[in-house]
């Protein structure tokens, strides 16, 4: 798999500290405290959806290469019959085209 948009690793570094930075501070800012296993699945949700969006972002994309061979065929064909040793007649410039200029 590769990325359409290819960004350097310390980038995408950085978003994910930017991400997991928002997702903390949103939730102690809270006036309304929501305590222990609770408040840290929220969290993890959010980073969770963060990071996801920040992949579809990177537009994965699956590449492939195929090398497609088509099938060639020769056919031979010899014509051994007696009509192939009957000799071709001359034939004049005048009457060739037909016109008999």
């Amino acid at each position: 798999m590769q990325f359409s948009y290819f960004f350097p690793w310390w980038i995408i570094f950085f978003i994910f500290v930017i991400i997991t930075a928002w997702a903390l501070v949103s939730y102690f800012r809270l006036s309304q405290t929501i305590r222990g296993k609770t408040r840290n699945l929220l969290i993890a949700l959010r980073i969770l959806s963060g990071i996801l969006l920040l992949f579809c972002l990177l537009a994965p994309a699956l590449t492939s290469q195929e090398q497609l061979y088509p099938t060639s065929h020769l056919l031979v064909l010899l014509d051994q019959s007696k009509s192939m040793e009957i000799r071709d007649t001359p034939v004049d410039n005048e009457g060739a085209d037909g016109a008999g200029n």
